[in-house]
């Protein structure tokens, strides 16, 4: 796996974008670049999923992309949280970003994994 790199984004400097062969980390900050909000996308295998945290709850869904021409990809139900998985695989490609922002996201991976149906 290919550590997490950040990709500037001109449009809104509150929202930042990370991304590795494995992950794709959007991170939603304050004034200061204190985190409040995280959407985590990740692929198994053949099939992506995506856990959010809104700031008040988790979600976690599938995503299904049908291949068509700049389509939007869907998000699905899909109760299924792997939080040991997602949090190793996580530590080893986020060791290049920010301390206060991966320790949020981990926090999180490991709080989702008590919430959420595993």
């Amino acid at each position: 796996m290919t550590p997490l790199i950040e990709f500037a984004n001109k449009e809104s400097p509150y929202r930042r974008w990370f991304h590795s062969d494995y992950f794709d980390l959007y991170v939603w900050t304050h004034n200061d670049g204190a985190p409040y909000s995280f959407q985590l996308c990740y692929s198994t295998g053949s099939r992506e999923h995506c856990l959010t945290w809104s700031g008040a709850s988790y979600t976690h869904a599938g995503v299904r992309d049908e291949g068509w021409c700049n389509a939007t990809p869907i998000l699905t139900s899909d109760g299924h949280f792997d939080a040991n998985d997602v949090r190793s695989r996580f530590q080893v490609c986020s060791t290049r970003i920010e301390p206060r922002i991966r320790d949020f996201v981990l926090y999180h991976i490991d709080d989702a994994g008590v919430v959420l149906p595993s």
